[in-house]
């Protein structure tokens, strides 16, 4: 793994100059986790300019609470290479339903992304998520917002507002779109 801190920016890169020998796997993964914990919401703000694309890469910025799944997981990006749209997901512990979304005044849906369907052809609406079944409820965002694409316009935003009595917000938004009021105060 690479580092490199300028300009409050971290670069996280593989080694790229090591050979791996034909019979043995891969390159080992990267992972950054908090040593703070949230536990009564937030406002949380991925900047990227470039994720990593290609062969074999999976990429993901996601919460989690300390007993799995009871206490929830939200995935604010996630993909695979080949993918062109970001995959947002909520896994709760029973009985957490998305059947209905509603906008602010309770009338009118609010989703600009897509339900994933499970093989079935049902969507994943149903958010319970269990250690034998890991499904949860996601979207699908548009595309465009996931690998080679998203650098393409110089990568963007994932954002996710959780109120903890209340709900989980999420945005992905291209850098070309991202709202002044936004720009002068995090970006």
């Amino acid at each position: 793994m690479n580092n490199c801190y300028d300009n409050y920016e971290v670069r996280i890169a593989v080694d790229h100059t090591q050979v791996i020998p034909p019979n043995e796997w891969g390159r080992a993964s990267v992972e950054i986790e908090s040593k703070k914990t949230w536990n009564d919401g937030g406002l949380f703000i991925l900047d990227i300019d470039r994720m990593p694309t290609g062969p074999g890469v999976r990429f993901a910025f996601w919460t989690m609470g300390p007993n799995w799944p009871n206490n929830g997981e939200f995935d604010i990006l996630e993909g695979w290479a080949g993918r062109g749209a970001d995959e947002l997901t909520l896994h709760s512990g029973e009985g957490y339903d998305m059947s209905v979304v509603l906008n602010e005044t309770g009338v009118l849906p609010v989703m600009t992304g897509v339900w994933k369907k499970y093989s079935n052809g049902i969507a994943s609406t149903n958010c319970s998520s269990s250690p034998i079944n890991d499904a949860g409820c996601s979207v699908n965002a548009p595309n465009g917002t996931f690998g080679q694409e998203f650098n393409d316009v110089g990568g963007g935003l994932y954002i996710a507002e959780w109120d903890k009595e209340n709900y989980v917000r999420m945005w992905v938004i291209k850098r070309p779109d991202i709202p002044v009021d936004i720009t002068q105060v995090f970006v």
